[in-house]
């Protein structure tokens, strides 16, 4: 599926390279949003053929951005925390949910699984509010498509009213940015990687980006058992 998130990747690298010169915090701003746009895109590439070159672009802004500017983990009253969204990505796990909902036709207004429009075709409609109190062609509530005039329209699933009965971690989730946004670190770890300079509150320095690859953790994996030891420490 093409979301477009690649090229945003690779427009906000160019940006970043060409601004490093002459405005750092521009060119690290830019660097980040290519982080997160290359791995939303690689998140939707996975198990598909273009899922390595994903993969792969997302380790070539990463080890740049890294070269350039110094990475952290992150950290708050709870403790040390890993936050990159390129290290996240290789943890293959994401949140799925599971719920009951009541869906109606965005063109009658009716019970889609009972009514004569199917989902994913298009039928001409009349423009203006109909049964659900939207425009029948664009589901918005203000619009100028005219109630006198037919339009092409695509059948559209609406949710009027669900209940949400579990979410569950799952390797591949159904909307692959469905992920984690912070992963616990052992303080513990951290000061038998470090040893006696470490003092809980300063800045650890992440340096995963300049090495090769560490792979995947597989959903069902103990996240603390992966590599989480930085390679240097910082004085607050």
């Amino acid at each position: 599926m093409d979301t477009g998130y690649r090229a945003q990747a690779n427009r906000h690298f160019a940006a970043a390279k060409r601004l490093v010169g002459h405005d750092r915090p521009g060119a690290e701003n830019k660097a980040r949003q290519a982080i997160d746009s290359a791995v939303r895109a690689f998140w939707w590439a996975e198990g598909s053929e273009i899922e390595e070159a994903q993969h792969e672009l997302m380790h070539r802004i990463g080890h740049w951005t890294r070269k350039n500017f110094s990475c952290h983990l992150g950290f708050d009253e709870e403790g040390y925390y890993r936050e990159c969204p390129l290290d996240i990505a290789h943890t293959r796990i994401g949140m799925s949910i599971g719920f009951t909902a009541n869906r109606v036709c965005s063109l009658c207004g009716n019970d889609l699984s009972e009514c004569p429009h199917m989902p994913g075709r298009a039928y001409w409609a009349r423009g203006g509010a109909g049964a659900t109190g939207k425009c029948r062609v664009c589901r918005e509530a203000s619009c100028r498509h005219r109630p006198d005039r037919l339009y092409r329209a695509q059948v559209v699933s609406i949710v009027e009213s669900g209940e949400l009965r579990e979410i569950s971690f799952v390797p591949r989730p159904a909307n692959p940015e469905a992920r984690l946004t912070r992963i616990p670190v052992s303080t513990t770890d951290l000061a038998e990687a470090i040893g006696s300079s470490f003092i809980r509150g300063i800045n650890v320095s992440c340096n995963k980006c300049l090495g090769p690859c560490p792979g995947f953790s597989d959903f069902g994996d103990d996240l603390e058992e992966r590599e989480i030891a930085p390679t240097q420490e910082q004085s607050p």
